[in-house]
């Protein structure tokens, strides 16, 4: 997962809660059970300082690395603290428009590869597809700072 802000790429990241995650992944696979027949669901998310980033993906069953996400950004510097849980439920619609978007087009769909800002229920909202293997990431992640005694932990995202 890459972070659209500066300065979130300055910082090592928080995972989000697996029990938010689960509850995610368990509302996307109830809703699209047809669609996901054959595929795998992955939700993912990262906390930054001033940025969060959810993440849901699909990977075809026969397949190994190949993988399509749909992200969202989202800052919360500044944000009222009744207001953020608010804008976590923004970005899951809005991850989910995407989502639907790509199912009514049986994947034959052309989606932003960089951030793009969107108005999205009145506030400001990014988002991205990509076709990371979030897996495989971290596992690289995971690799890197245990066997790279030389790098500093803030600088790993």
């Amino acid at each position: 997962m890459d972070p659209r802000s500066s300065s979130s790429q300055k910082h090592k990241y928080q995972p989000v809660p697996k029990d938010f995650l689960k509850l995610v992944k368990e509302t996307f696979e109830e809703k699209y059970a047809d669609f996901l027949k054959d595929k795998t669901l992955i939700v993912d998310g990262a906390i930054f300082p001033e940025e969060l980033i959810l993440v849901v993906g699909i990977k075809n069953n026969n397949e190994k690395i190949r993988q399509v996400n749909f992200e969202s950004s989202m800052d919360y510097e500044n944000v009222d603290d009744t207001k953020v849980l608010e804008k976590i439920h923004m970005s899951i619609d809005a991850l989910d428009a995407m989502f639907i978007e790509y199912v009514e087009a049986n994947g034959d769909i052309e989606m932003p590869k960089l951030w793009t800002e969107f108005e999205f229920e009145g506030q400001k909202l990014y988002l991205k597809s990509s076709t990371d293997n979030i897996e495989l990431e971290k596992a690289a992640e995971e690799f890197l700072r245990q066997h790279d005694t030389n790098s500093s932990e803030e600088t790993i995202h």
